[in-house]
């Protein structure tokens, strides 16, 4: 303790020379070198954690330190004056002021200087302790793992503390005022341990600023975190771009889609007009489902129990309908009304399932230009009107709802 106070009068002339000089004399080279290179506010940070800990410990009456704290105080008021505008700096300010119990103060200053600062290791390692001390585990672990990754994993007090936060259930979800960095990931038991002093931030017999609250938790030798992390974002990743490929897909004219799907014109050239013989006209099909629900229709033809994987269509006698403008295309209404409604590129999956299954309906040309006027069907459907209505008005003009599909 008397070696912390000496090397904050150093720095900041709270002593006079002789006395500074004097007291200097018990300290080792290493120690002088540090006074010396260390920035002040660390200098300062070491030196109240210790005067709290002795003070918990009964070393110092009441009195005795509420007038070392006065003059620490007046110290670190001129600290701070002189210290440059670091995110750094702008850390340790927030964990003094933590010790120092001006919570309040020291929170909105944290989250002022993440805004400015968003991606600041000892900014997040900051936010995480004081998690950590509110007893919000997640929140703690979240900002542990963020400051790890953002200081190129070297920061291992970062690491050490989401070792020690993750998997943890806070007593609860309230129990900080401060946001987390989110809140996806992890779940405890509260720590009977868990401190009780403003010293527990920092442990061992010589804490170092921004140490963690629990000791013996090390970092591991190769650097790197466990494979959560990395698995995570490797599904996020994924997730981004499967959903941009398919808004992408979605939005290409279907002439367009053909020839990415079938660029020899394969499938294109198969009959469009299969089950002629079985097919119904549209007035046939309005008539049949006139007055009925699309979960009626799409389920009319199931053969197992009604869940929502039975979608079978409507049933067998009206399921192949004749297309009004054009009688080459033989509408299969159970594409059209349960393959469209989600979208030709489920369309397209299921046939490169029956594909793999070999399947003689795989990619079938019927199949796919049903998909894709359902797809299109669907895209302006209103659950609120009646569907034999809607479909009244698709079958009046429905190359609109074509989107070009051009038929060899």
């Amino acid at each position: 303790m008397t070696k912390s106070l000496i090397l904050a009068a150093l720095i900041f002339g709270a002593v006079d020379g002789s006395a500074a000089e004097s007291a200097a004399s018990g300290l080792s080279a290493s120690d002088q070198a540090q006074a010396a290179s260390e920035p002040a506010l660390l200098v300062l940070e070491r030196q109240i954690v210790l005067k709290q800990k002795e003070r918990t410990e009964g070393k110092i009456v009441p009195d005795a330190y509420r007038e070392w704290e006065t003059k620490f105080r007046t110290t670190l008021s001129g600290a701070i004056a002189a210290a440059p505008k670091t995110p750094e700096n702008a850390a340790a300010v927030v964990r003094i002021q933590t010790l120092l119990g001006e919570g309040k103060s020291a929170e909105a200053s944290l989250e002022r200087s993440l805004e400015e600062n968003p991606g600041n290791p000892s900014l997040l390692l900051t936010k995480g302790q004081l998690l950590h001390k509110r007893g919000d585990f997640q929140g703690a672990a979240e900002n542990a793992l963020l400051a790890w990754e953002k200081s190129g994993r070297t920061e291992k007090s970062a690491w050490a503390l989401y070792q020690e936060t993750k998997g943890r259930v806070a007593p609860s979800p309230t129990a900080s005022h401060l946001s987390p960095a989110g809140r996806n990931a992890v779940r405890t038991t509260v720590s009977p341990n868990a401190s009780k002093d403003s010293s527990s931030l920092f442990t061992g017999a010589k804490p170092k600023p921004g140490a963690v609250i629990v000791p013996n938790v090390a970092a591991p030798e190769d650097g790197a975190p466990t494979g959560d992390g990395n698995r995570g974002r490797l599904v996020t990743l994924l997730g981004v771009v499967a959903g941009v490929c398919m808004i992408a897909w979605a939005a290409l004219p279907q002439t367009t889609k053909d020839r990415l799907v079938d660029p020899f014109a394969l499938w294109r050239k198969t009959n469009t007009a299969d089950h002629l013989d079985e097919a119904v006209t549209h007035h046939q099909f309005l008539e049949h489902i006139k007055g009925r629900t699309l979960a009626e229709v799409i389920h009319e033809g199931d053969v197992k129990p009604r869940d929502s994987t039975s979608a079978d269509g409507p049933i067998r006698d009206v399921r192949y309908v004749i297309l009004p403008t054009n009688p080459d295309i033989i509408l299969d209404m159970r594409h059209f009304l349960v393959v469209g409604r989600m979208g030709e590129t489920t369309g397209i999956i299921i046939e490169a399932i029956q594909a793999y299954d070999k399947q003689d309906s795989a990619f079938q040309s019927q199949d796919l230009i049903s998909n894709a006027y359902g797809t299109t069907f669907f895209a302006n459907y209103n659950h609120a009107k009646p569907l034999d209505k809607q479909l009244t008005e698709f079958f009046k003009n429905p190359d609109k709802f074509g989107r070009g599909w051009k038929i060899k």
